[in-house]
């Protein structure tokens, strides 16, 4: 090989070098600004879910503490302040539960979900107890056979809150501790 052509392969390989070393940098540059905008993006949704959160488990918890009330009460308890206090709780877990589903993430939600739903039937069984406490109060002290059971078990679902709360709590510390890293859907 004579000079010239060692001097043109070696000035190719320098710019074929030079060119790969651009492309390199270029992509590594790319990386580190789509994962400090994707730290930036999760911060950003981290700070609003924390008061959103918050304010569902003031909500779930401010019903809990009316339903502990519920929890050694005989059929004459049901009148309707008492379950319209229950709804107004109720009510205030329907609208912090709105937030937390579009805050996410999914699991997050769907545990939010299940501590609406129970809010929503506690009530509306509460409500039910208040119907029949009126028609027994109206028919002479007579009680309906189903109303013994039913209210049994209503007085036993109680205990099923305070866990819904501490099973959304969890969830929501483990999604604002994420870090990206990890996916929670």
């Amino acid at each position: 090989m004579d000079a010239g052509l060692a001097a043109v392969c070696g000035a190719l390989a320098g710019s074929v070098a030079t060119i790969g070393a651009a492309f390199a940098t270029g992509w590594a540059q790319r990386e580190g600004a789509r994962i400090s905008a994707r730290a930036e993006h999760l911060r950003q949704r981290r700070e609003p879910r924390h008061s959103v959160y918050k304010e569902f488990i003031a909500a779930a918890s401010s019903f809990s503490e009316i339903c502990l009330s519920f929890r050694w009460a005989e059929i004459e308890f049901f009148t309707d302040e008492r379950v319209a206090s229950l709804q107004t709780a109720s009510d205030g877990i329907k609208e912090a539960w709105l937030n937390v589903v579009l805050a996410g993430p999914t699991n997050v939600g769907l545990v939010a979900s299940e501590v609406r739903d129970f809010a929503v039937d506690f009530t509306l069984s509460a409500r039910m107890f208040a119907v029949a406490a009126v028609i027994e109060a109206d028919g002479h002290g007579v009680r309906a056979p189903w109303m013994g059971p039913a209210l049994i078990k209503y007085k036993e679902s109680v205990a099923k809150m305070p866990q819904d709360i501490q099973r959304f709590t969890e969830i929501a510390q483990a999604a604002l501790d994420n870090d990206g890293s990890k996916s929670l859907k």
